[in-house]
């Protein structure tokens, strides 16, 4: 499916059940799963996606009501942060991140999930196919994932023939952690994996690269990556280690 489709699919999920809740008499909710926190959100994305919905008629406050639950980058509390919207009955579930929008559509079959993810959701399962989704979740892909794979083979061009290549990674990410490790195999290139699912196995993820010596590390994109990118960076810049992230917000930070 092309990406104009994902945003048209994405419109229509958006608005459909609106439509379908203005007519009653409660005023519909719109629940929002994060791994972030409200001091690490990213305000443009949250002014873009309100300014979509006022296009539409809907204005939170006015006509439509909105629930956040932030994980606060622990992956452990997405499953119950998501079980307690959806005991909301809200209209529909946002879910940025790959985690996040697995939590969700593990936690309803019903509620419409509309995600922002960065894998293909066929392959991760959230869809049947690009052109039927099928179920109870559509939304749109950046398929930055595959970008993971480029900024390896950059690092591996910057760094000495046979220097280790440090691997920052969600484990639950097991479709990226598989194709990287299967690149690595297949091009020689030796790969420290040093996992990290939460904020506190941060430390001990850089302290093992650190014993790796590693040349450089390379942050998987990930949802919790992101809402814990202040932490990520300090620790880079503490172990003099070149890395390589996803989004412009990381060394914006620098």
């Amino acid at each position: 499916m092309r990406r104009r489709q994902f945003i048209m699919l994405l419109g229509g999920a958006a608005t459909w059940p609106l439509r379908a809740h203005a007519q009653q008499e409660a005023m519909p909710v719109v629940a929002m799963l994060s791994m972030g926190s409200p001091e690490m959100a990213n305000s443009d994305n949250d002014a873009a996606f309100e300014r979509g919905l006022a296009e539409r008629g809907y204005v939170f406050g006015r006509n439509v009501t909105k629930e956040t639950r932030w994980a606060r980058g622990n992956h452990d509390k997405l499953a119950e942060l998501a079980q307690e919207l959806v005991s909301l009955n809200p209209t529909l579930i946002v879910a940025a991140g790959n985690v996040v929008a697995l939590a969700a559509r593990r936690a309803t079959s019903t509620i419409p999930i509309v995600f922002i993810i960065a894998s293909d959701p066929v392959k991760i399962g959230l869809a049947k196919s690009l052109a039927h989704p099928g179920g109870n979740a559509t939304g749109v892909s950046m398929l930055t994932a595959a970008l993971t794979l480029k900024r390896l083979e950059l690092i591996r061009e910057l760094l000495p023939p046979h220097a280790t290549v440090g691997f920052l990674v969600n484990p639950d990410n097991k479709d990226l952690l598989l194709e990287i490790e299967e690149i690595a195999r297949s091009t020689g290139q030796s790969l420290e994996v040093a996992a990290a699912r939460n904020p506190d196995d941060l430390e001990p993820a850089f302290a093992q690269l650190v014993r790796a010596k590693v040349g450089a590390v390379l942050v998987s994109n990930d949802a919790g990556f992101y809402s814990q990118r202040v932490q990520i960076v300090a620790l880079a810049k503490r172990y003099s280690l070149p890395a390589s992230y996803e989004f412009r917000e990381f060394p914006a930070i620098a």
